[in-house]
């Protein structure tokens, strides 16, 4: 985390009863227990470098993605576009038995309209986690196996709203 400044946190399987929720960003390391205490939901930082400097994203997945927009995508933006995605109601109820077996699979932007609309969600949704509480709330969200209390789930709310908006070309 000393070469980032984000971290994409996430589960490599669930088999609670809950719908999935298993998604999160941080600034900080975090405990495997963020996002559930159970020992077959651990939870796994994914942070946006190396502790060499160096992009932590797979050079051919890289390839593959600059392929289908103007040109690589930074870090960041990956990371924001995958946050919108794990955020996507629609995509955690179409993939949800995959998302209890395995890693989440991330799907490739419809297209580079499509990819900046998610990254702007996925910046709201990073704001949602890592900033300050919000007094406008008025219902938690469940994220893992956790309730984040109302005064915090204003701003997650509104840009999981957003990320289902943004998203949705890609699931169609």
């Amino acid at each position: 985390m000393q070469r980032s400044e984000l971290a994409l946190v996430t589960v490599r399987k669930d088999r609670g009863e809950r719908a999935w929720s298993h998604f999160g960003a941080v600034r900080e390391p975090v405990d495997n227990c963020y996002l559930s205490a159970r020992s077959s939901c651990r939870a796994r930082a994914f942070p946006t470098h190396q502790p060499d400097g160096a992009p932590n994203v797979d050079r051919g997945a890289l390839a593959s993605w600059a392929s289908r927009l103007d040109a690589p995508p930074p870090p960041m933006a990956l990371l924001r576009y995958a946050l919108c995605v794990l955020a996507s109601p629609s995509y955690r109820a179409r993939f949800d038995a995959a998302l209890r077996a395995d890693y989440p699979r991330i799907p490739p932007p419809a297209s580079t309209a499509a990819f900046h609309a998610c990254v702007e969600a996925g910046e709201m949704i990073e704001a949602a986690f890592c900033a300050s509480a919000d007094a406008s709330a008025s219902a938690p969200v469940i994220v893992g196996h956790h309730l984040v209390p109302a005064e915090r789930a204003g701003a997650l709310t509104e840009a999981i709203a957003a990320s289902e908006r943004a998203l949705a070309p890609t699931l169609a």
